[in-house]
C-alpha cells in the first residue's frame, strides 16, 4: 500500500458506508434545494411592505377646563352638549382602533369624558357636562 494513502477507522459496518456513498448525491441536490428555499424566503422578505401592518401610537394630553365650548353630537343613544378641540402633533385622522386611559389630574374630570375623536393634529373631546377641573387623558391609536 502506498505511504501517501490515508485510512481512517470508521464505526460504520460495510452496509452502512455503502449505503452512505449511494447516497453522497442527494446531499448536493440537497443543498441546492435549500440554496433555492432561502433565495424564494429573500424575495419574499424584500416584498413586504411594512406600511400594510399595524403600528401602536400613544399620547398624552392636557384636558383644560376652561377649554369647553357648547356643541352637540349624538352617540349611542345620548346627546353630548359641550366639546373641548386640544392640538395634538401626534394625532391622525383615521385610526384603526383608539383607547383612551387615565393618565393624571383629576380622575372626576376624565370620567365625564364620554367620546373622543381625532382629527390630524387634534383630538376633541366630548361630555354630557363640562368638567371642572384638568384632567390628562392618554389616548393609543392603531394605525395601519
Amino acid at each position: 500500500m502506498p505511504d501517501t494513502l490515508k485510512t481512517y477507522k470508521s464505526t460504520l459496518t460495510g452496509q452502512e458506508l455503502d449505503e452512505a456513498l449511494r447516497n453522497i448525491g442527494k446531499v448536493a441536490q440537497s443543498v441546492e434545494q435549500a440554496a433555492g428555499y432561502a433565495a424564494q424566503a429573500k424575495d419574499y422578505a424584500d416584498s413586504i411592505d411594512p406600511d400594510r401592518f399595524a403600528t401602536a401610537v400613544a399620547y398624552t394630553l392636557t384636558v383644560p377646563a376652561s377649554g369647553w365650548t357648547t356643541g352637540s353630537l349624538t352617540w349611542g343613544g345620548m346627546t353630548l352638549t359641550r366639546k373641548c378641540t386640544v392640538t395634538a402633533a401626534d394625532a391622525s385622522a383615521s385610526p384603526t382602533g383608539l383607547a383612551m386611559e387615565y393618565a393624571g389630574g383629576d380622575y372626576t374630570a376624565y370620567c365625564q369624558i364620554a367620546l373622543l375623536d381625532t382629527a390630524a393634529g387634534s383630538v376633541t373631546f366630548w361630555a354630557q357636562v363640562a368638567p371642572a377641573k384638568d384632567t390628562q387623558v392618554r389616548i393609543t391609536e392603531v394605525r395601519g
